[in-house]
């Protein structure tokens, strides 16, 4: 159909559909002959989703997020959900300080009054950013086992006794592990769009990798991780990065896909079972030649280079990963 009556089908302007076509939101065909746009149901279908997330108040980035990895949208909705509370936060505090100024303003106002009421109501200061990040709400938790654990989860339904399982994990989650997923929560909430996708795509990747290798490969994917570390710890931009995340965002994820939780992410899924084992066998072998007299340099360096932000003996195997998958 011609843009015209995608236009009236969808009340969306001509002006915003070559908007979002220019933006990547939308890909519709292009006549050969003249170069017009040719436009398709799913088109209309696309154009009626994006408009209702502008709608909600989501930006072109999110957006373009949500439409090329659905597996973030949980994060966006999550993220729009602790804005908009936090904003209706702010309007209630703001109303009640302006409602106070203005029910003490004399008839003839002078700035030397207007001033001692300004500063009476104690109109807040407000950095939604930073208030988002901060504010941890129960729905949080699904977010962070969405980031955790989604790679992992069967296509299929579940089964009744996965449900179970997972029923489980929602419960440990809102328990023994609440600290790791509130530092986990703070850090996503201020990544970048971008950052956004880079982490919830590289989770699936590398999970991936992992999860279908062979034994027979586990010696070559060791001595991989020992190069990349090496290259790691020669760069100075990635050791900035990783010591700005390790505490709030590398350690506690580690430190998740290593504890109890994890044992009923084994039994409720194959994959991470996968996953958790030969991570284990690798990292078992890589650690064996750092400790190793050829690997002595490397472990001198790992201590001089990263101190408190990493602790050799007593890390758990997805740290060191981690540390790897910083060169990819």
């Amino acid at each position: 159909m011609k843009l015209k009556e995608v236009c009236e089908r969808t009340g969306i302007t001509k002006r915003n559909i070559h908007y979002y076509v220019k933006e990547g939101l939308l890909v519709p065909r292009k006549e050969l002959g003249n170069g017009y746009y040719e436009f398709s149901e799913e088109d209309c279908d696309r154009l009626l989703m994006i408009r209702s997330l502008r709608n909600a108040g989501f930006s072109i980035l999110q957006i373009r997020s949500v439409l090329k990895k659905p597996s973030t949208s949980g994060y966006y909705i999550n993220l729009r959900l602790k804005e908009l509370k936090s904003e209706i936060e702010h309007a209630n505090a703001t109303i009640t300080a302006l409602s106070y100024i203005q029910e003490r303003l004399p008839l003839h106002i002078r700035y030397q009054k207007l001033e001692e009421l300004v500063r009476e109501a104690g109109i807040p200061s407000y950095n939604l950013k930073e208030t988002v990040a901060q504010d941890f709400e129960p729905y949080d938790n699904d977010l962070i086992n969405r980031f955790l654990w989604e790679s992992f989860l069967p296509d299929a339904p579940m089964t009744d006794y996965q449900e179970y399982l997972w029923s489980k994990v929602i419960r440990f989650s809102n328990g023994n592990c609440s600290r790791d997923y509130q530092l986990l929560s703070q850090s996503l909430h201020r990544f970048s769009p971008e950052q956004i996708d880079q982490v919830f795509a590289g989770n699936r990747e590398i999970h991936n990798e992992v999860i279908f290798m062979s034994p027979d490969h586990y010696e070559d994917y060791a001595h991989k991780m020992i190069a990349n570390i090496q290259k790691f710890l020669n760069s100075p931009r990635l050791l900035l990065s990783w010591k700005s995340k390790y505490l709030s965002f590398t350690a506690p994820q580690a430190r998740l896909y290593d504890s109890e939780i994890a044992k009923t992410m084994e039994e409720l899924s194959p994959s991470f079972k996968a996953y958790r084992t030969n991570i284990h066998e690798t990292c078992k072998i890589a650690y064996d030649w750092i400790e190793s007299d050829n690997g002595r340099s490397l472990r001198e360096q790992m201590k001089q280079e990263l101190g408190a932000m990493f602790d050799i003996d007593n890390c758990s195997h997805g740290e060191l990963q981690a540390m790897a998958m910083q060169v990819v």
